[in-house]
């Protein structure tokens, strides 16, 4: 039971056909010292061996939806936060089943940073970056700025991205027809076009632990295998996707920005 008047933290957790690593990233999650308040597994390939993961959790913590075909990350991020924010979750944790938070208070460190920003801050996380809005490009924070809380123009879907409800009713959904390949990336420039702000908690981004996983069993680099796996296209390759991606991202560098 969620307490009157307190913030909701929904969250969603995107996979296909891994039932081992959202297992692991499941029990991250829900051990969280500040978990989230319902956990939606949006399934790429529906599996008994995944709705079986599910129902290994109590149903109020954990809920699953199995998507009719492979949308993509693109397209379970863009039902996901359609559903979510429909349920009225003030913020929303954009997660995959291979990148799991770094450490038991990940979460509640990033809820202090969205529980007390201003209304026009949009998305926290744990690594952002700046973005060349001339050249198209993505700049890293230097190291000596990482202290207290930044405001950066993208986070990584695999940062622990956490999305205000507002901020998805005002700027719509992720565009499922990008599948895979950035989409966090297009996702988070249209937030900041719309004129919202970005956040990450820089000490946190410091953290040596944000970059190290200790769990052997769970991928440290989402761009792997494992990650491919989970988003591969059925008969095809990610070529188009990508280059749709380039194209809008382009769009959205030359439009400007407020």
């Amino acid at each position: 039971m969620i307490p009157e008047g307190s913030t909701r933290l929904g969250a969603f957790v995107m996979t296909r056909n891994r039932p081992h690593f959202l297992m692991k990233t499941l029990q991250l999650l829900s051990s969280q010292s500040r978990p989230p308040d319902h956990i939606l597994v949006i399934d790429n390939g529906p599996s008994e061996q995944t709705a079986a993961i599910v129902s290994a959790f109590s149903p109020s913590l954990v809920g699953y939806h199995a998507m009719h075909e492979n949308v993509g990350p693109a397209g379970a991020a863009a039902y996901a936060l359609e559903r979510l924010s429909e349920e009225k979750y003030d913020w929303i944790y954009w997660g995959d089943d291979d990148d799991p938070p770094a450490s038991s208070d990940t979460i509640e460190r990033l809820m202090k940073v969205a529980e007390t920003a201003d209304a026009n801050v949009g998305a926290v996380g744990a690594v952002g970056s700046k973005w060349d809005w001339d050249k198209g490009e993505i700049r890293r924070l230097p190291d000596h700025l990482l202290k207290g809380v930044l405001d950066v123009d993208m986070i990584a879907g695999n940062q622990q991205l956490i999305v205000r409800r507002n901020a998805v009713q005002d700027v719509g959904l992720p565009d499922a027809r990008l599948f895979f390949g950035f989409e966090e990336l297009e996702y988070c420039l249209r937030v900041r076009l719309a004129g919202y702000r970005l956040q990450v908690d820089g000490d946190l981004m410091r953290d040596p632990q944000l970059h190290l996983r200790d769990d052997p069993d769970v991928p440290a680099s989402p761009t792997g295998p494992a990650r491919n796996a989970q988003s591969a296209r059925p008969g095809g390759v990610l070529l188009g996707a990508r280059t749709q991606v380039r194209t809008c991202v382009h769009a959205i560098a030359t439009a400007g920005h407020r």
